[in-house]
C-alpha cells in the first residue's frame, strides 16, 4: 500500500477544506510537513529539519530546485537552518538567497537561540532587512511567477538547464545556482568568509548577462568571479529582461502603490506578462485579475517597448510607470504614442518625460491601462559590441573595419587577472608593410562607433615598450612614431565604457613568436630540488623579445619572474627549490621589458595557453594534490547519488556510482548530540550523572564521512592535476559502470577508464566490508572490533609503455558531526604510514565535559571511565585510520605502505587529508593498491588507548594479509546466508537479483551485537530502532526464512521493555539506540501495539517463544 505517502496529502487537503469552509472569502495557507505528488494543490512544503551550518546552506540550494521541478512548486527552507544556532554571517547569507524562493521563513527549533534580525546587531540586521525589502520590491515579478506555476507547472525557481539545455555545461556546472523566472540567475554564497563568488554563466546565442549589484556586462559560456561582500547576493540578469518592481512593504498588500518600476535590459526581442490580482479572495477565478503584456524590441539605433492594453477586471489603482533601461546607448529622443516627450532634470517636473540617472535611461509615463507605444532613438555601440575594438587613425583614414586596424579578441588566457585581450601587430616598411614610417595619430574605438572611444585629454604620444592609459571620450588623439623595418604589437585589456583603457605597444625587429610547449623537470620534485621549466617557441625570436617564467607561491598575491635563456626555439628557466607542501603556480610569457607583479598582465606580448590554466606543482615526497578535492571543489552531500551499500552489521559504508565513499554507519560507537551515553557493549544506569541532567540523550552511528575517494595524477607537462574518482563529470574517466560481484554477495565492483592522451588506465574498485569471521579477533573479552572497510584498486595499463602515476586516497571526516572539528594526524609508527582522525564525541557543560574531573580527564583527551559514578563515560573517543598498500607479493598479499600524506591544519577544518604513493605500472599489466578504513572507539581496554588497542592490530593484519582472500571469505559468508533462506520462483532473473539484494540490505540494518533493527543508515534521525518499524522488518525476516534475525530483534524488544515505568507499564518509547537506550522518552501506542502482533507471528512461524 502507498498509504504512508497518501496520509500527508490527505491531512493537508483536509486542513485546506476545513479552512476554506471556515473562511470562505479567504485563500487557505497550509504548511504541509509531508506528502506526495499533488501536495502543491493544498499546501506549501519545505526542506524540513536542516541544520544551522554551511553544509546545509549549500545542500538546500540544490534540494529546493530539485523539489520544485518535481512538482512541489510552493517550496522553501528554514532560513539559516532549523536545528542549532547560526552565526550572523551564515544567517545573512541565508537571507540573501532565500528571499527569492516561493516560501521565505526564518524558523528554528525551540532549543535554538532566538534569531530575530535585530538580535545580531549591525551590520547584520541591516543586511537582513535589505534582503527582506528586496523581496517585497520584487513582489510584482515573484507573484507573476507564482501564478505562472498554477497555469504551466513551471516553478519560480528552476535549474539553469531548463532554459539553457543546449549548453551542456549547465548539466553539471550550475548545481548551486538557480533561475528566478526566465530573467534572474541567483548564485548564493555558501562558504564562510567568502567575499567573491565564481559562477558559470550559461550560453545562448546573442545573450549577455549583467551583474545586478554593479551593472557589469558578461558574455555567457564562461566562469566569472564577482565581488560579493556580506549583504550582497550574487545576482545576474539575462539580457532581454523585463522585471517589474514595486515599493517595499511590511506585508504584500499593505497599500496600493502609486507606481510600478519596469527594469529593462533590452536585447533582441523579449517579453513579459505581468499578472496582478487582489492577493486574497477568489475573484481572480472569475475575471478579477489584470494581465499586462510588455514586449521589448532592440535594434541598432532604436528600442521599442510595447505596453499592451490591460486584460481582466482587476484595477491595480492609479499609478505611473517608471521604465528604466539599464544598458542604454546614447539617447537622442523618446517618443510615446507618436509624441516626443521632454528630457527632464527631475521626474517631479512633469507627468511624462525622460532623464538619464546613474547611467540608466529613465522614462516616466502614466499607466492608463490602454495600449502604449514607447520608442527610443539612440546611437552608439550597443551592449556586447566590445568584441569589436579598433585603432582607427590617420594611418587608416580613421577606419577600423578591417585588419590590422580592427584588433583581434583573445579569450582569457589563464593569467592571474584572466583578462580578455584585443591584439594585433603592424609591420612598418617603406613598401610592402601595413604602413610606412612616420608619425600617426589614432584613437581606440568600440563597435565602430565614435560614441565609444578612448584617447588623450592633452597632446601626447603612447609609450613604446610600455603602457599608456587612454581616457574615455578623450578630447585629443594619441600620437605614435614608427620606424622602418619594425613590428609594432598592440595589446589592450578589455575596456569598459566610462572608464580608462590601457594600451601597450611593443617594438620588435621580427614578428613576435608564440610559445608552443611548456614542460618541467623533475615532474614531481622533492623539497630540495629546483624545477627547470623547458620552453619551446614557435620560431626563432627577435633580439628584443624576452621570455619569462612567472611564478607564485601564494596564489598570485605576489609573484616572481625567472628569465629564460637558450637559443633557437629552445629556452629554459629555473624556479628555486621550495619547502615541502608549497603550492607553486606558474606560466610562461614574453615581453620586451621585465614586467613587475603589477604590470605583468598589461606588458605581456605572448603567453602559453595551457587550456586557460596555470601550471602547478608542489614539492614533496609525493606531490600535494591541493586543498580539498582540487578539481571539484568537494561535493559535501551525496544522498541522492547513492548507488551501493556494503557492510557487516558492525560497519556499513555507502558509495556513489563512481565508488566514492560518502557515509559510514558505525553502530558500535554512536554519535553524541549531547551528554553522556551508554553505547554498544556497555549499558550503564538509566539515570543521567548529576551535572548532565536535562541534556538530550541521542546516539546514532552515522559518522559524517563527507567523502573519501581515489585519484590518479599523471606527470603531463609538469602538472599534477588529480583525476579524482568522484561523482562528477569532466574528470577524464569514461566507461563508468557499477555492479555487484554477484547477486548473492555484498561486494560491489566499480569500473572506470582514465583516458588522457598518452595514458589509458583501467581502474577497477572492489568494495566490501569483511564478514565478521574473516577478521582477526581484536577484543577486550567482551566486545570485538569488526569496523573495517576494504577497497581494492586494480589498475591496468593498456598502453604499450610503462606508466608512472601518483595514486591518492583522499578522506574528509567529520566524526563529531558539528563545527567542533576533529583532529587529524599522520602516524608512521612501525612503518605503518596511516592517516588518523580522532574526536572525543561529547559535550562541554560549564567548561568541562559533562561532569567534574572525576568523570575522567579533560576535553581533547581519552577518558578513564573507572572514575565515573556508576560507570558512566564522559565522552566517546572515536578514531578512524586509513591506510594504503601497494601489493608487491601476489601470493601473500603483502605490500608497501603509502609514501606521504597531507592534512588540513586550519582552524575551520582539521579533518581532511590524503595519503599517496608513486606507482609504475608495466605495459599491459595490472597492479593492485588496497585501502583500508578502520574505526575504533573508547578506551575501556585501558591505558593502551583507543586507536592503539582497537585499530592498530587491524592495520597490521591489513599489511600482512591478502585482501583477495578476505574478499573470497566474505563472498562465501554472504552466499551461504542468502542460500539459507526461502526460495521464490520469480518470472525472471531481474526479479531474483532485486529480491536477493533486498535481503542483504535488510540484514545490514540489523545489529548483530544486540539484535536491534534500525530504520535507516544515513539520515540523522533514523539510525535508531523504532519498535514498530523493526517489527515490520522482523516479519519480513521470518517470511524470508531468516528467523534468527527476527528472534534476535524480539529478544531486543523484551530487554528494552520497561514494565516498572509509572507512566505506562509495558509500553515502548518511540525510538532507541541499538543497545536499547531510549531516545525519545514518551509512551507510543502505535510502537507498542505492533510488538505483540509481530511476536505472535514469529511464534506461529517458528515456535520460538523464548522472549
Amino acid at each position: 500500500s502507498n498509504e504512508h505517502n497518501y496520509f500527508g496529502i490527505r491531512a493537508s487537503r483536509q486542513s485546506y477544506d476545513t479552512m476554506k469552509a471556515k473562511y470562505p472569502d479567504r485563500r487557505p495557507y497550509i504548511l504541509g510537513r509531508s506528502g506526495t505528488a499533488g501536495l502543491q494543490r493544498y499546501a506549501v512544503s519545505w526542506s524540513g529539519d536542516t541544520r544551522a551550518n554551511w553544509f546545509y546552506q549549500r545542500a538546500t540550494i540544490r534540494f529546493g530546485t530539485s523539489a520544485m521541478i518535481s512538482g512541489a512548486g510552493w517550496f522553501g527552507h528554514d532560513v539559516g537552518g532549523f536545528a542549532g544556532t547560526p552565526d550572523a554571517e551564515l544567517l545573512v547569507r541565508s537571507y540573501e538567497w532565500n528571499a527569492l524562493t516561493p516560501y521565505f521563513r526564518n524558523h528554528a527549533d525551540k532549543s535554538s537561540a532566538d534569531r530575530e534580525p535585530w538580535r545580531f546587531g549591525e551590520p547584520y540586521q541591516s543586511h537582513m532587512r535589505n534582503s527582506i525589502k528586496f523581496r517585497y520590491r520584487l513582489m510584482p515579478y515573484l507573484y507573476t511567477l507564482a501564478h505562472e506555476f498554477t497555469e504551466t507547472g513551471e516553478p519560480m525557481n528552476t535549474p539553469t538547464v531548463f532554459d539553457f539545455y543546449t549548453d551542456v555545461n549547465t548539466h553539471n556546472l550550475n548545481d548551486y545556482e538557480f533561475m528566478v523566472g526566465d530573467f534572474l540567475l541567483a548564485a548564493p554564497v555558501y562558504d564562510p568568509g567568502a567575499t567573491q563568488r565564481t559562477v558559470y554563466l550559461p550560453w545562448k546565442e546573442n545573450i549577455l548577462w549583467y551583474y545586478w549589484p554593479t551593472g557589469q556586462e558578461f558574455n555567457g559560456g564562461q566562469h566569472v568571479t564577482v565581488s560579493a561582500p556580506l549583504g550582497t547576493l550574487p545576482l545576474f540578469v539575462r539580457g532581454g529582461a523585463i522585471i517589474p518592481m514595486g515599493p517595499s512593504m511590511q506585508y504584500a498588500n499593505q497599500f496600493t502603490p502609486g507606481f510600478l518600476d519596469l527594469h529593462c535590459w533590452p536585447a533582441g526581442t523579449s517579453e513579459f506578462t505581468l499578472y496582478e490580482d487582489a492577493g486574497e479572495g477568489w475573484d481572480y477565478l472569475s475575471g478579477g485579475y489584470a494581465k499586462t503584456r510588455f514586449v521589448s524590441v532592440r535594434q541598432q539605433n532604436t528600442w521599442d517597448l510595447t505596453i499592451h492594453a490591460r486584460e481582466g477586471n482587476y484595477n491595480p489603482g492609479s499609478r505611473d510607470y517608471y521604465i528604466y533601461v539599464n544598458n542604454p546607448q546614447d539617447v537622442q529622443s523618446v517618443v510615446i504614442d507618436g509624441v516626443t516627450i521632454p528630457q527632464l532634470a527631475n521626474f517631479n517636473d512633469a507627468p511624462q518625460g525622460w532623464l538619464i540617472t546613474g547611467g540608466k535611461l529613465g522614462i516616466k509615463t502614466p499607466d492608463n491601462g490602454a495600449l502604449k507605444l514607447v520608442h527610443v532613438n539612440w546611437v552608439g555601440a550597443p551592449p556586447g559590441s566590445g568584441a569589436d575594438l579598433g585603432i582607427p587613425g590617420t594611418w587608416s583614414a580613421w577606419d577600423d573595419l578591417v585588419s590590422p586596424w580592427n584588433l583581434g579578441k583573445v579569450n582569457p588566457p589563464g593569467t592571474p587577472a584572466a583578462k580578455v585581450w584585443f591584439t594585433n601587430t603592424l609591420y612598418v616598411a617603406d613598401s610592402g608593410g601595413d604602413l610606412t614610417p612616420g608619425t600617426y595619430q589614432f584613437k581606440l574605438r568600440a563597435g565602430h562607433n565614435w560614441a565609444s572611444n578612448w584617447g588623450l585629454n592633452s597632446p601626447g604620444t603612447v609609450a613604446i615598450d610600455g603602457a599608456t592609459s587612454l581616457a574615455w571620450a578623450g578630447t585629443t588623439n594619441a600620437a605614435i612614431t614608427v620606424e622602418n623595418g619594425f613590428h609594432y604589437s598592440f595589446r589592450v585589456l578589455e575596456p569598459t565604457a566610462n572608464a580608462p583603457a590601457t594600451v601597450a605597444v611593443f617594438k620588435t625587429s621580427a614578428k613576435p613568436v608564440g610559445i608552443s610547449t611548456v614542460t618541467a623537470t623533475p615532474a614531481f620534485p622533492t623539497a630540495s630540488e629546483p624545477v627547470t621549466v623547458h620552453i619551446t617557441l614557435s620560431g626563432p625570436k627577435s633580439p628584443q623579445e624576452r621570455i619569462f617564467v612567472r611564478w607564485t607561491i601564494n596564489n598570485w598575491v605576489t609573484s616572481s619572474f625567472a628569465e629564460a635563456t637558450g637559443s633557437g626555439v629552445n629556452y629554459s628557466a629555473v624556479i628555486p627549490a621550495q619547502p615541502t607542501g608549497t603550492v607553486v603556480n606558474y606560466y610562461v610569457l614574453s615581453s620586451t621589458v621585465l614586467p613587475t607583479h603589477a604590470t605583468a598582465d598589461v606588458l605581456t606580448l605572448a603567453l602559453n595557453t595551457n587550456g586557460g590554466a596555470n601550471y602547478t606543482y608542489s614539492p614533496n615526497v609525493i606531490p600535494w594534490p591541493g586543498v580539498g578535492y582540487p578539481s571539484d571543489p568537494a561535493e559535501n552531500i551525496h544522498h541522492w547519488k547513492e548507488e551501493a551499500v556494503v557492510g557487516n552489521g558492525h560497519f556499513t559504508v555507502m558509495l556513489d556510482q563512481n565508488g566514492t565513499l560518502y557515509d559510514i554507519y558505525f553502530p558500535t560507537v554512536g554519535q553524541q548530540s549531547g551528554g553522556a551515553t551508554a553505547n554498544e557493549g556497555y549499558r550503564g544506569p538509566q539515570a543521567w550523572p548529576p551535572d548532565c541532567a536535562g541534556l538530550s540523550r541521542q546516539a546514532n552511528g552515522q559518522m559524517n564521512l563527507i567523502a573519501a575517494m581515489g585519484g590518479i595524477a599523471l606527470p603531463i607537462g609538469g602538472s599534477n592535476e588529480v583525476h579524482w574518482l568522484k561523482n562528477q563529470t569532466g574528470t577524464s574517466y569514461t566507461d563508468v559502470g557499477q555492479r555487484w560481484l554477484s547477486d548473492d554477495v555484498n561486494i560491489v565492483v566499480t569500473s572506470n577508464r582514465l583516458d588522457v592522451t598518452g595514458y589509458n588506465i583501467h581502474v577497477e574498485q572492489i568494495d566490501f566490508v569483511p564478514a565478521a569471521d574473516a577478521l582477526p579477533n581484536v577484543t577486550d573479552g567482551t566486545r570485538t572490533n569488526k569496523a573495517v572497510h576494504i577497497k581494492r584498486f586494480l589498475l591496468t595499463n593498456r598502453e604499450a609503455s610503462d606508466q608512472t602515476i601518483n595514486f591518492y586516497w583522499d578522506v574528509n571526516f567529520n566524526v563529531k558531526g558539528d563545527n567542533a572539528y576533529d583532529e587529524m594526524f599522520w602516524e608512521t609508527t612501525g612503518g605503518r604510514n596511516m592517516l588518523v582522525v580522532r574526536d572525543n564525541v561529547g559535550r562541554v557543560v560549564n567548561g568541562s565535559w559533562c561532569g567534574p574531573n572525576g568523570y575522567g580527564g579533560t576535553a581533547g583527551t581519552e577518558y578513564d571511565p573507572a572514575g565515573a559514578p556508576g560507570g558512566w563515560a564522559k565522552s566517546n573517543s572515536v578514531y578512524f585510520a586509513t591506510v594504503m598498500k601497494l601489493v608487491t607479493n601476489s601470493v601473500t598479499g603483502a605490500g608497501s605502505p603509502a609514501d606521504g600524506s597531507w592534512r588540513d591544519h586550519t582552524l575551520t577544518d582539521n579533518q581532511e587529508g590524503w595519503i599517496g604513493k608513486r606507482i609504475t605500472i608495466p605495459a599491459g599489466q595490472t597492479v593492485e593498491v588496497d585501502v583500508m578504513t578502520v574505526g575504533s572507539w573508547d578506551s575501556f581496554a585501558g591505558a593502551t588507548g583507543t586507536h592503539n588497542y582497537w585499530g592498530v592490530p587491524l592495520v597490521d593484519w591489513f599489511y600482512t594479509n591478502h585482501m583477495a582472500s578476505v574478499q573470497a571469505a566474505t563472498a562465501a559468508y554472504w552466499s551461504n546466508w542468502v542460500a539459507s533462506g526461502v526460495t521464490i520462483d520469480f518470472p525472471g532473473t531481474a526479479y531474483d537479483a532485486l529480491f536477493t539484494r533486498s535481503k542483504i540490505i535488510s540484514k545490514l540494518h540489523a545489529d548483530p551485537v544486540h539484535g536491534g533493527v534500525i530504520a535507516g543508515m544515513h539520515n540523522g534521525a533514523y539510525p535508531f530502532v523504532w519498535p514498530r518499524d523493526g517489527v515490520y522488518a522482523a516479519i519480513t525476516f521470518d517470511r524470508l526464512g531468516h528467523s534468527a534475525e527476527a528472534a534476535a530483534f524480539y529478544r531486543w524488544l523484551a530487554n528494552a521493555e520497561r514494565p516498572d515505568e509509572s507512566w505506562g507499564k509495558g509500553y515502548f518509547f518511540q525510538k532507541y539506540t541499538t543497545d536499547g537506550k531510549p531516545v525519545w522518552r514518551s509512551p507510543q501506542v502505535d510502537e507498542t501495539a505492533s510488538v505483540p502482533w509481530g511476536m505472535w507471528y514469529h511464534y506461529l512461524s517458528t515456535g520460538d517463544g523464548a522472549f
